[in-house]
């Protein structure tokens, strides 16, 4: 049975219950689009001064580099900083993905994090061992941050 309720929406009764009738919704006109997103990449301040291609954590909304013996911030783990920047001002961190930079000179292997931010393929013995990635080329990492292990 079809009911008409007092604010003119349908409803359907079945075995007693009554479930309101879903109305359909017309399209209004499209709105005007957005900037283009890159979920890849967070956008923080600085906390201090970053070079670029450095292992960062961000705590408390800022950017600080990271070390593999920092146990404080090590689980705050961000990425890598794919730009520099002076304290204050805006940094660009690489989450995931693949990180290509003329700089690198890496054998095909795994990269972890070093001392005071630096990526290496040789894990460290003290401190933290986090992988960051795999060399997938000898300039390009595909990023693959895994959780800090204790040495």
């Amino acid at each position: 049975m079809k009911v008409i309720d007092a604010d003119n929406t349908s409803q359907i009764v079945v075995n007693n219950t009554i479930t309101k009738q879903p109305h359909i919704v017309m399209a209004g006109i499209r709105g005007a689009a957005g900037k283009d997103g890159d979920t890849d990449l967070l956008t923080v301040n600085a906390g201090q001064t970053i070079s670029a291609l450095k292992v960062v954590y961000v705590k408390t909304g800022k950017a600080y580099q990271l070390d593999s013996s920092d146990s404080d911030n090590i689980f705050f783990i961000a990425g890598i900083a794919v730009t520099g920047a002076m304290q204050n001002n805006p940094i660009k961190i690489k989450r995931q993905g693949e990180l290509t930079d003329q700089s690198f000179n890496f054998n095909l292997d795994r990269v972890y994090l070093g001392v005071e931010g630096a990526l290496t393929q040789t894990p460290l013995n003290k401190g933290y061992c986090v992988l960051i990635g795999t060399a997938i080329a000898d300039k390009t990492i595909l990023l693959n941050i895994q959780d800090p292990i204790e040495l």
